[in-house]
């Protein structure tokens, strides 16, 4: 969902969204819930740990908070 978001293509993210079992789906909607909590952040560091309640289990928090994150 993340990639798909990224890309800034409607098309993409709504195939994504239908792969990952529709609009409604539950980890499509959280996706939707972390994007906007991410849009109102004014300091990373202060919502860091707030984040990672919420998110700290997936991929997004990681690439969004984690700066060094790298992959093999």
């Amino acid at each position: 969902m993340l990639f798909a978001y990224m890309t800034k293509d409607q098309s993409v993210i709504d195939t994504t969204a239908g792969y990952l079992g529709g609009p409604k789906a539950p980890v499509v909607q959280r996706f939707i819930r972390f994007t906007t909590d991410a849009s109102n952040i004014r300091d990373a560091a202060a919502a860091k740990p707030e984040f990672r309640k919420k998110y700290g289990n997936t991929y997004w928090y990681y690439c969004y908070f984690i700066q060094s994150l790298t992959t093999d």
